[in-house]
């Protein structure tokens, strides 16, 4: 892109709360590529957390510093809707508006590839059902999958992502469909692995039972439900920049998936076909699912049951 000219004509979604340091540094590259339209959801301060309101305050004076030609729209709550509802209501409003649009957190760094990177794809599958969302991250550590600059996944990795309206209409926050889903073993049709079947099987029931106040697994489901699958780039373009105790979801600093190093692409090669890499998935799984969410959840699980 040409840093001085051009503006980036896709559509973004920024969501921020509490954290003006990452915030700052995401915005900062969204200014440098200028986009025509942008959109900004900020959470509420909780009531429990007595010098909140003026982090929150601080940290959405932040987006204000618009010195391009931007039409910019604000959704911010006076009190706090919490990760799912948050976010779950904010992509609803944002696809409400536009057709396709990328999605950043306050805590992921893209580098500018990665808006490329969207554009082009969001472009060629906008009309093909079963892709549903365009992923920036790449978790396989430097291992490569052929030729093409990204391939399939099961996984829908939201650490800076993409998407359109026809995909994000079939998500459903209360997972109404699940008991079906279960009963008629659908998970069976999406992955062979009986480990990975249960692990999310078991992410499910605790997102169903609403033991999780997380937005990212029902998105998950919806796709699963759908027979959808994701795109996810040969190399990582999204660095997640928020671990900390200031994080919601993510407090271990020293977490393998933290601060990930990104790469930039050049031409975009694409894939003949369209056709889940199950060895990336196992690959994907063993070293980030598996041995850290696998745990997490068993720890909220054993907490909620009080055992």
């Amino acid at each position: 892109m040409d840093q001085n000219n051009t503006q980036f004509p896709v559509p973004i979604l920024f969501v921020i709360f509490n954290r003006p340091d990452t915030t700052k540094q995401v915005f900062e590259v969204i200014r440098k590529i200028k986009p025509t339209k942008l959109y900004i959801v900020a959470d509420g301060p909780r009531l429990n957390k007595n010098e909140e309101k003026n982090i929150c305050e601080e940290t959405r004076r932040i987006t204000e510093n618009i010195d391009w030609q931007c039409e910019v729209v604000r959704k911010y709550s006076d009190t706090n809707l919490g990760c799912k509802v948050n976010m779950s209501y904010g992509i609803s409003w944002f696809f409400k508006n536009e057709e396709q649009g990328i999605i950043l957190e306050d805590d992921c760094l893209p580098n500018e590839s990665f808006f490329v990177f969207c554009q082009e794809l969001l472009e060629k599958y906008k009309n093909v059902e079963k892709v549903k969302m365009i992923s920036g991250d790449n978790f396989q550590f430097g291992r490569k999958y052929g030729n093409a600059s990204y391939f399939f996944s099961n996984f829908p990795n939201i650490w800076g992502w993409a998407t359109w309206r026809r995909a994000w209409r079939e998500y459903d926050m209360d997972m109404k469909t699940y008991p079906e889903f279960k009963k008629n073993n659908k998970i069976e049709t999406i992955f062979n692995d009986k480990r990975i079947q249960k692990f999310m099987i078991r992410l499910f029931d605790n997102l169903y039972d609403n033991r999780m106040n997380t937005w990212a697994g029902r998105w998950a489901y919806a796709i699963y439900n759908n027979d959808g699958v994701s795109i996810a780039p040969n190399v990582n373009l999204v660095s997640n920049i928020g671990f900390g105790e200031n994080s919601t979801n993510t407090k271990k600093e020293n977490n393998i998936s933290n601060n990930i190093p990104t790469e930039s692409l050049g031409n975009i090669i694409h894939p003949d076909s369209i056709i889940v890499n199950e060895e990336a998935d196992d690959f994907l799984f063993e070293k980030i699912f598996y041995k850290t969410f696998f745990e997490k959840i068993i720890n909220r699980i054993n907490m909620y049951l009080k055992i």
